[in-house]
């Protein structure tokens, strides 16, 4: 069933509107209430990954935040079975797709909190995601954390936030 959830997201992000993305995260969600967290904590989690994902995807095609909440539901979810430790790469993974569900809802809401949070996942997704082992990835979540530290600075007005942002961005240059 998750390769089908699956499946219909890949048709979903091809296709206009959210019918194939909404079918899929039907699918997800009934896969997701039949696994069992316990006995396969990774399936589990891979699935409420996979969720989150798709939950992005419709909701960054509509203004209800809605899908985008229960995104971060599902990756908060994803994160409950996977660590630093045991799963690093999932792990970064899920920080980084948490990290992007926030900023895009503090974005969207004028929420500084969310925005905050947003900064705290990309930097834990960093812990792991360094230049030399995996740049794209790396680079990928500074320049994410830069946008999230930008609109923050100007919400606030605090150049140093702005600052701090633009010095982020550079950053993730390097590798490019």
């Amino acid at each position: 069933r998750i390769v089908i959830g699956r499946t219909l997201r890949r048709l979903g992000e091809r296709e206009p509107g959210t019918e194939s993305l909404d079918r899929a995260a039907t699918i997800l969600r009934e896969t997701v209430a039949m696994a069992d967290k316990a006995k396969d904590p990774l399936i589990w989690g891979d699935i409420q990954q996979t969720l989150g994902e798709t939950l992005v995807r419709i909701g960054e095609r509509g203004s209800d935040p809605a899908p985008l909440e229960e995104s971060v539901r599902a990756f908060e979810e994803a994160l409950s079975v996977r660590s630093p430790e045991t799963s690093p790469d999932l792990w970064a993974e899920s920080q980084h797709v948490l990290g992007a569900a926030l900023a895009t809802l503090g974005a969207r809401e004028q929420d500084t909190v969310k925005l905050e949070r947003s900064v705290r996942a990309f930097e834990a997704a960093l812990t792991v995601r360094k230049p030399e082992t995996e740049p794209l990835d790396w680079s990928n979540t500074l320049s994410a954390l830069g946008a999230s530290y930008a609109i923050l600075g100007e919400r606030s007005a605090d150049k140093a936030l702005i600052q701090q942002a633009v010095d982020v961005f550079r950053e993730a240059l390097t590798v490019i």
